[in-house]
């Protein structure tokens, strides 16, 4: 038996901006792999990346109707990337019947919510990634809680959140005291949760669980994505962030024992 992920997006672009985004390497690292080698053409190969992960992907080009229609293959998989004016379609077909359809479905939600904002709030502006990881015994729906629950929040992250629906707004007071506000980017699906980031020009803030490759357990991962030129500053902030990720890893640690 096979799974597969289907889902449709509305955007402020042009069918010629999403078609970019989507079948261009420039585009694809503007929302989607942290680099993009390789040919985006009929019979192409493409390799998409994520160094500070250690993750990478090999795909061919199946398919490719300029401004309307791209196809990506690896092995018994295909992602359908199908784009229109102000719209874009997603199939994620070809999964096997041990693959965690719930996580793939999770991490396409964040990628095309990543698209949205990368197009309407920093168009033509390339995309930076910084990524902190830690590995910790734990399951996916219990850092989930620990993601969007107040009291869970101000264990590690900071205080005075309430992380409402999607498109909401939001405030969290950090435990170095400063304030991340911006909007609820993706939180529902009981996985991944993504924020904007006003105060660092409206930037994205990612916390998400990754399978283990070497144990039982989950891989916590903070990934934040800015646009444009590199400021100061930002070196502290993924220190910060590396501190955060410590305290949810110890207090993840520490449910996993009770």
């Amino acid at each position: 038996m096979t799974g597969e992920v289907r889902l449709e997006r509305s955007f402020r672009a042009s069918r010629r901006e999403l078609w970019e985004a989507c079948a261009t390497r420039s585009g694809l690292e503007g929302w989607y792999a942290d680099r993009v080698s390789g040919t985006l053409a009929p019979d192409g190969k493409v390799r998409l990346e994520w160094p500070e992960l250690g993750a990478r992907v090999d795909l061919d080009v199946e398919e490719h109707v300029p401004d309307r229609r791209i196809v990506f293959s690896h092995g018994a998989t295909r992602v359908i990337l199908a784009v229109s004016e102000g719209r874009v379609s997603l199939t994620h077909e070809g999964l096997d019947a041990t693959d965690d359809v719930q996580g793939f479905e999770s991490s396409w939600r964040v990628a095309l919510a990543m698209l949205r904002h990368a197009l309407e709030v920093h168009p033509g502006k390339p995309r930076r990634t910084r990524w902190v990881v830690r590995g910790v015994s734990t399951s996916a729906s219990l850092a989930h809680l620990c993601f969007t629950e107040p009291e869970a929040l101000a264990t590690w992250l900071g205080r005075g959140a309430t992380v409402g629906e999607e498109g909401e707004p939001f405030v969290i007071r950090a435990a170095n005291g400063e304030s991340i506000s911006g909007n609820v980017l993706i939180r529902d699906g009981g996985r991944d949760v993504a924020f904007s980031w006003r105060e660092q020009s409206d930037s994205v803030l990612v916390f998400r669980t990754l399978p283990s490759p070497t144990s039982e357990g989950r891989i916590l991962a903070a990934c934040w994505s800015k646009w444009g030129p590199t400021q100061a500053g930002e070196r502290a902030v993924v220190t910060e962030l590396s501190r955060a990720l410590d305290r949810l890893a110890l207090v993840l640690s520490k449910s996993g024992e009770a």
